[in-house]
């Protein structure tokens, strides 16, 4: 029997989803998973007009409204979750898994707006979580922008708490599917009676980070994580952030403090904070004044 798919694409927040989500569903349109599959999206904060854009694409409508699309599934069913403020990544995603569980999903697939999967993408997820061991499996990612290159293969947690994703910026050549330690959220299946008995996303995360604090908590229960190669996901890297904002900085530093809080052990705080400064402030903030780029200093500036 086919399970039943919740596919959750990430937040729109602002004009986010006129940039980015007409490209995603086109890659999720057509995907060929013969079984029931739903739409999430939450809308955080956005305008009145991103909004309506949004449900006029879910309905199969260009941004223009001209060139009409085929319905998402069967029924074109989706939903949509309005929420008044901005509360992040970790709680838009959490309030569409919610739902989803209420309604008796039996995988979760959680796609940045960012991306675009291959055809066959959602299936072969599908397949590799059969297993009763397995608890969530991610995608290959790739960059987009040189779809020959690596975005990630799975990501690796380092002893000192810093997460970072497993053959990024490298050609790829073929390999098996392997465990991997925490998986990226930018292209994701979650098995729902999994989240049941570990938990959601940490919502104080607010963004990044919360993947790999939920994939701990897969592992501490029991769990495997999968990385599957044959599941093909291009990713437009930086898309919600950016690279090196002052806004990325932050939650990205912040959150690995509160990770090391929660994991870490008292004598892994004696290297981590001189690396987290190390890192996170001489060379992602000087590095990119100090070898300026007329694409990085108005990142760093916030503009």
């Amino acid at each position: 029997m086919n399970k039943k798919i919740a596919i959750i694409i990430s937040p729109n927040y602002q004009d986010y989803a006129k940039k980015y989500l007409a490209e995603c569903l086109a890659g999720l349109r057509k995907q060929d998973y013969a079984g029931e599959v739903k739409i999430f999206i939450a809308d955080n904060e956005s305008a009145e007009a991103s909004y309506e854009y949004v449900e006029k694409i879910l309905d199969g409508e260009d941004s223009e409204g001209k060139i009409p699309l085929a319905p998402f599934v069967k029924g074109g069913k989706y939903e949509i979750l309005r929420n008044k403020n901005n509360d992040g990544f970790a709680k838009g995603n959490n309030d569409c898994m919610r739902l989803a569980l209420k309604q008796g999903f039996d995988y979760i697939v959680l796609f940045n707006m960012d991306t675009v999967a291959e055809p066959d993408c959602v299936s072969k997820m599908v397949a590799a979580a059969e297993p009763e061991f397995v608890g969530a499996v991610q995608a290959r990612l790739m960059l987009y922008g040189d779809k020959n290159k690596i975005n990630s293969l799975g990501n690796v947690t380092h002893f000192l708490g810093f997460g970072y994703a497993s053959g990024y910026g490298e050609e790829y050549r073929e390999e098996m599917a392997k465990e991997i330690c925490y998986p990226s959220g930018a292209a994701v299946l979650f098995k729902a009676e999994v989240l049941e008995k570990v938990g959601l996303f940490d919502e104080k995360f607010f963004a990044y980070n919360e993947d790999t604090d939920l994939s701990w908590r897969f592992l501490k229960y029991g769990f495997k994580i999968l990385y599957v190669p044959k599941a093909i996901v291009f990713h437009k890297a930086g898309g919600s952030f950016g690279v090196r904002t002052f806004r990325h900085l932050y939650f990205d530093s912040r959150n690995k403090i509160l990770f090391m809080k929660k994991h870490g052990r008292w004598w892994q705080w004696l290297i981590f904070l001189p690396n987290l400064i190390g890192k996170n402030f001489f060379h992602n903030l000087f590095g990119a004044i100090l070898k300026p780029r007329k694409d990085k200093w108005p990142r760093v500036a916030g503009a």
